[in-house]
């Protein structure tokens, strides 16, 4: 399936804007229920020496969202040529003037 260049941009955008929502969600929920809502007397929970909501709301989520963008860009992007002379293989100008091929 063949898709022009705006196509597979305004996909991969609205890809990453959900991606985006996904962590952002990841990182408040969590760090709300669990930071926000203890009380002042409470002990903190630890988890790998964090506190309870630092890993689970910030340490996990920031793991997790870099395993994510690695595999989107390698995997998931489209190599499209940015300019339209580059892949019909006419001669361009350049801005000095020249003619290039």
């Amino acid at each position: 399936m063949n898709h022009s260049v705006y196509e597979n941009t305004k996909k991969e955008t609205w890809g990453i804007l959900l991606l985006w929502a996904c962590f952002a969600l990841w990182v408040m929920i969590p760090c709300y229920l669990l930071g926000y809502q203890q009380a002042p007397e409470e002990t903190l929970k630890m988890v790998l020496g964090f506190p309870s909501w630092v890993f689970w709301g910030i340490a996990l989520p920031w793991l997790g969202s870099n395993l994510v963008i690695i595999l989107f860009v390698c995997f998931g992007m489209a190599e499209d040529p940015l300019d339209a002379h580059e892949s019909s293989g006419t001669a361009t100008t350049s801005p000095k003037g020249k003619s290039e091929k």
